[in-house]
């Protein structure tokens, strides 16, 4: 996989893989932006998170003009049924409108978190609950894969204390295991006795 793409209503992301991160293209009702992110900041994958943002205050409003477009019809009820009924029908369509828009702006999605305490986003089903999670592994398999080519190597001219650190950054990263990283510790520790 080498590019991603998610619509949902007014909001379009283009995600592109390139060789150290992602790019990411997104039109909103704001505009067109772009952002890359390294693979360098991009955090652990045990750090995600899922968030939903709603607009509440429009469910508010569309419910307080719905009652009092029926509070409006219960007084006119002794005097005028048409009205009565009118004005039930108007509240019905009132609930609607406002229920839509608050269903197809409600947005759930994975925050994958970045190393300087931000994150970015991306949509939680679209265009599947299954693609979006293969998506997601396809970041941190390439994320990992990137990070194993830049620094999972021991540099013998290098004091062996930040190598050590490096190796167990990159275990607490998930880009070796414990059995790698004993051999390159071991072996680190090996160099600096002679």
């Amino acid at each position: 996989m080498d590019e991603f793409y998610q619509r949902k209503l007014f909001l379009k992301k283009k995600y592109i893989f390139k060789e150290n991160g992602i790019d990411i293209e997104f039109t909103d009702s704001d505009g067109n932006f772009s952002l890359f992110i390294p693979f360098d900041n991009i955090d652990t994958r045990n750090s995600i998170r899922i968030f939903s943002r709603t607009k509440k205050s429009i469910l508010r409003i569309g419910f307080g003009l719905t009652l009092l477009t029926l509070f409006k019809g219960i007084i006119s009820i002794g005097t005028d049924q048409r009205a009565f009924f009118a004005a039930l029908a108007t509240a019905a369509v009132i609930a609607i409108i406002f229920y839509s828009y608050y269903h197809f702006t409600y947005l759930k999605y994975y925050a994958i978190p970045l190393k300087t305490g931000k994150h970015f986003q991306v949509l939680y089903n679209t265009p599947s609950k299954r693609e979006v999670d293969d998506f997601i592994e396809e970041i941190y398999t390439k994320r990992k894969n990137y990070l194993r080519t830049e620094y999972f190597f021991i540099d013998y001219e290098n004091i062996s204390k930040d190598e050590l650190k490096k190796m167990h950054w990159l275990f607490n990263e998930d880009v070796i295991n414990r059995s790698e990283l004993e051999v390159a510790i071991a072996e680190i520790n090996d160099n600096n006795s002679q």
